[in-house]
């Protein structure tokens, strides 16, 4: 699996910071894509050197070929894993 590529979005936390630990644990570099560049990064350093920060706000959908075309310029992704999400709270009738 070392010579793998993942990418894990929304993976600076909760399931998708676990997923990212998990791949990068297994020689796999993972992109973890998250909005908060402080939480990207310090994920990042927490995971360790296979885990790479892409800072970027997936709400911007015309830019997402593009951060894609910079991720695999260098490496085919072989593993994706669509993460993101926002949690909205609200009471149980709205």
């Amino acid at each position: 699996m070392s010579n793998k590529t993942a990418i894990v979005t929304g993976g600076n936390s909760g399931l998708g910071f676990a997923t990212a630990k998990k791949l990068c644990d297994n020689g796999i570099k993972t992109y973890i894509i998250g909005r908060s560049k402080e939480k990207t990064e310090e994920a990042c350093k927490e995971i360790g050197e296979n885990a790479v920060p892409v800072v970027y706000d997936l709400n911007d959908l015309a830019g997402i070929p593009v951060m894609i075309q910079n991720i695999t310029k260098d490496n085919p992704i072989d593993i994706l894993v669509n993460n993101a999400g926002i949690n909205f709270k609200k009471e149980f009738l709205e």
